[in-house]
């Protein structure tokens, strides 16, 4: 009898030494999942930071196991370059980037891009309608002001005459009120001794006061609207040192003298090297270094001539402008 109740005993121990196996082992997924949950929590609320989007309300069981503040500062750094760094590194590498874009490419660009000089083609100055002083060319804020030239460097003693009524010692230039009161470029050339060749005459730079050359073969050559007592040229001043074979020739139009107001136009083709064939480049070279027109006025010392110039322009564009009345 003993020995049965010992052995219902040991039965019954070993029922509840299994049942608390049993118990035990149940228990033991639910706290492995509550270790996961919270490592769940501890990534989600580092990845909130790493976008940027909540910096300081991690919970705090999260706050504990968080890095130390310099680990933080570098996730802030690394935050802040998300857009810029992060997501453009994991697509494409820093070496790739550079490969595609490299500095000295872009600064390339900007040189040829700043250097280009685009002139306006359809280009037209009028004295008559807008009586303004200035060109306009596509050249810098220097460009395009009507000054006189003449021969006075070279020991002549030509000289351009102003109306008169226009003050010529004004400070500054006197031809905004020339072109206010006459409607355009009116004067007077008076051709002196002291040069064998006299001349004088009106310009404007093309595209700065430095002279700097231009391609003007978009214009497809001049007009002008103009009348004169004495026969002229157009002039393609050239930048400086552009031919150095060409010496002191240039590229001219000659414009034949006109008692009334006359509309012409003159093709690059009408443009001939003064000094004669062979002694300057071409002249579809010639025109990618034009840095003046030039209205020259030549004649015998002692002599005198007038005119008036109330429009210039790319070729084509004197006829498309009706006179205001």
């Amino acid at each position: 009898m003993k020995k049965f109740f010992a052995g219902c005993i040991a039965v019954s121990f070993a029922a509840m030494l299994a049942a608390c196996g049993d118990d035990s082992s149940s228990t033991s997924p639910d706290t492995f999942g509550n270790e996961s949950s919270s490592s769940v929590e501890d990534v989600s609320s580092s990845s909130v930071i790493l976008s940027g989007d909540s910096h300081g309300e991690s919970s705090p069981s999260s706050s504990s196991e968080m890095p130390p503040d310099t680990a933080c500062c570098k996730v802030k750094e690394s935050s802040s370059s998300v857009v810029l760094v992060s997501s453009s590194s994991a697509v494409v590498p820093e070496s790739s980037s550079s490969a595609v874009a490299p500095k000295s490419s872009s600064s390339s660009v900007a040189e040829s891009s700043s250097s280009a000089k685009l002139i306006i083609g359809n280009m037209l100055w009028d004295g008559f309608s807008n009586r303004s002083e200035k060109v306009l060319t596509g050249g810098d804020e220097t460009s395009g002001y009507w000054y006189e030239f003449n021969d006075n460097s070279e020991g002549g003693s030509s000289t351009i005459q102003f109306p008169s009524d226009v003050d010529t010692h004004i400070y500054g230039s006197p031809f905004p009120e020339l072109i206010e009161k006459y409607r355009g470029i009116q004067l007077g050339v008076a051709f002196g001794s002291g040069y064998e060749k006299p001349y004088a005459g009106v310009a404007f730079n093309v595209w700065s006061e430095e002279q700097e050359g231009v391609n003007v073969y978009p214009w497809g050559g001049l007009c002008l609207e103009y009348k004169s007592s004495i026969d002229f040229e157009i002039e393609l001043g050239l930048e400086e040192g552009a031919f150095p074979t060409m010496g002191s020739c240039s590229f001219v139009a000659s414009v034949p003298a006109s008692t009334s107001e006359k509309i012409s136009d003159f093709g690059w083709g009408k443009f001939m090297n003064n000094c004669g064939a062979g002694v300057s480049p071409d002249i579809m070279e010639v025109l990618k270094k034009v840095a003046t027109v030039k209205l020259m006025f030549k004649g015998d010392a002692g002599t005198t001539g007038e005119f008036l110039i109330e429009r210039i322009g790319a070729v084509g564009m004197c006829h498309d402008m009706m006179p205001a009345l």
